[in-house]
């Protein structure tokens, strides 16, 4: 070791007492392992060095003002420098496509995409926000990195979906988990009143579902897998809405979720659900990963939600009911999963930082479900009745609906270098807008959930707003890079 890599003593005193300087650690605040240089600096590739000997030198806050009004600065001149390109970018836009024809959608994005490589592991982003922030920042890139790998060690969790893919255990029925008939029943009821109503569509007609939960209730023993299956995701679903301290909990919260887990998983491998599929599974799968998604937003649900879709797929769940003439009864049911499984997909990729168009939304020649209570139609039904003006059982899940499709609108505008002008994207947010309110007329803001059925859209609206602010600046800064 050379003197000048060899820290004396007073180094050794000063890096025990002080984090690096000049480095991520004072700016993110990150924990600090005093070696020179520290791991973080040399994660992110940036010069580690320290304070001087003596006392700490405190921020003042005229100091960190001054860097607050540095960061907006640098904002202010970003947006400025954007509202210029949109006042000026769009001939130039014109005459750079027609001059270079290889100037397509796809390259176009290239400058959004981001691959992280972690070993053989890698993660790809191509969300404009998020493949900006991670790939200017490089501590963040560095946790990511970091929490991929420490997912390995963790202890399992009740939220870790890939268990459904496991393999069966025939020396024990699914029937062990089933709860008592009281915890059972009081779980259904949770979940109608609780559940059903913000997991995303609405995925049960309530009537027939209540046959085959109190069957399966009254003889899990002889009950069917798939009708296990879809007990269990309810009794999964409902029991993350429980508190801690709730009695229907047998267990601790999570140990009674990893119960209900080992039930689903257990039915699913010996119903051999990916070679025998039922529309009653797909519905207990559907049910399942919405639930699993509040707490685990990680790639393994988007890329199970796909699953699902292909699942789907082999029913012929893609194709319009009239056209297979199946029951006029399942056809609604099969619209109301197609439509929760492909609307679902594009949040899920949200969450793992994608922003592809979805094809299954914007290409979907399955018909929406109607607006009509579940007391409307039954299975021996030979016509579907005509649709209710007023507020139903569906009609919060057809607003999730002209959301999600306005969105796809937006991003297929985006992706496909569209000439779409920003009034003309404002334009399809307004109409999408205007069919959220149409639909909210005859809400009665009552009872908690009509006022909870009557805010969500209003703010999905926001969001929806929002999203196509921040893609049409992307599309801005995609022409400026394009034609410079």
């Amino acid at each position: 070791m050379t003197p000048a890599t060899s820290p004396n003593k007073s180094d050794s005193v000063r890096l025990g007492l002080h984090s690096c300087h000049t480095g991520t650690c004072k700016s993110k605040k990150t924990r600090c392992d005093k070696k020179t240089p520290c791991s973080s600096c040399a994660r992110a590739g940036k010069k580690c060095t320290y304070p001087p000997n003596g006392p700490r030198v405190r921020r003042t806050k005229k100091t960190m003002m001054a860097e607050m009004a540095g960061r907006i600065a640098v904002l202010e001149r970003s947006l400025a420098e954007v509202a210029a390109l949109k006042g000026s970018g769009a001939p130039a836009k014109d005459n750079c496509t027609a001059n270079d024809p290889s100037n397509t959608a796809n390259h176009s994005r290239l400058s959004d995409d981001l691959l992280l490589n972690e070993g053989s592991s890698s993660q790809y982003f191509n969300e404009v926000l998020v493949a900006k922030i991670i790939g200017e920042d490089k501590s963040i890139e560095a946790a990511l990195k970091r929490s991929h790998t420490k997912q390995s060690t963790c202890s399992p969790s009740p939220f870790d979906a890939m268990g459904i893919l496991s393999s069966p255990c025939f020396s024990q029925r699914p029937s062990i988990f089933h709860p008592s008939k009281a915890t059972a029943m009081e779980l259904w009821n949770r979940y109608l009143n609780k559940v059903e109503i913000c997991i995303g569509l609405k995925l049960i007609h309530v009537p027939t579902g209540e046959v085959r939960v109190y069957s399966t209730i009254n003889d899990p023993n002889s009950t069917s897998f798939e009708d296990l299956a879809f007990c269990y995701s309810i009794y999964f679903a409902a029991t993350i809405s429980l508190e801690e301290s709730n009695s229907l909990l047998m267990l601790d919260k999570n140990a009674q979720l990893s119960y209900y887990k080992a039930g689903i998983e257990q039915a699913f491998a010996q119903g051999d659900f990916l070679n025998r599929p039922t529309l009653t599974v797909l519905r207990a799968l559907a049910i399942y990963l919405s639930a699993v998604r509040i707490h685990n937003r990680g790639k393994s649900i988007w890329i199970l939600n796909g699953l699902a879709i292909r699942i789907a797929q082999s029913l012929g769940l893609h194709r319009e009911g009239t056209q297979l003439k199946p029951p006029p009864f399942e056809s609604e049911l099969r619209r109301r999963v197609r439509w929760h499984l492909i609307t679902r997909d594009s949040r899920a990729g949200e969450d793992y930082g994608l922003d592809d168009p979805n094809i299954y939304v914007s290409g979907s020649e399955v018909n929406l479900p109607r607006n009509i209570d579940d007391a409307d139609i039954c299975p021996d039904m030979e016509e579907l009745p005509p649709e209710k003006n007023g507020w139903t059982d569906m009609t919060f899940s057809l607003i999730n609906i002209d959301l999600a499709k306005t969105l796809e609108k937006v991003k297929n505008a985006m992706s496909s270098r569209n000439t779409l002008c920003e009034d003309e994207r404002r334009s399809i947010i307004s109409e999408a807008q205007s069919q959220v309110q149409k639909r909210l007329e005859k809400c009665n803001q009552v009872t908690p959930f009509s006022v909870l059925r009557y805010t969500a859209p209003i703010s999905s609206c926001k969001n929806s707003t929002s999203s196509q602010v921040s893609n049409g600046l992307r599309s801005t800064m995609e022409d400026s890079k394009a034609c410079p």
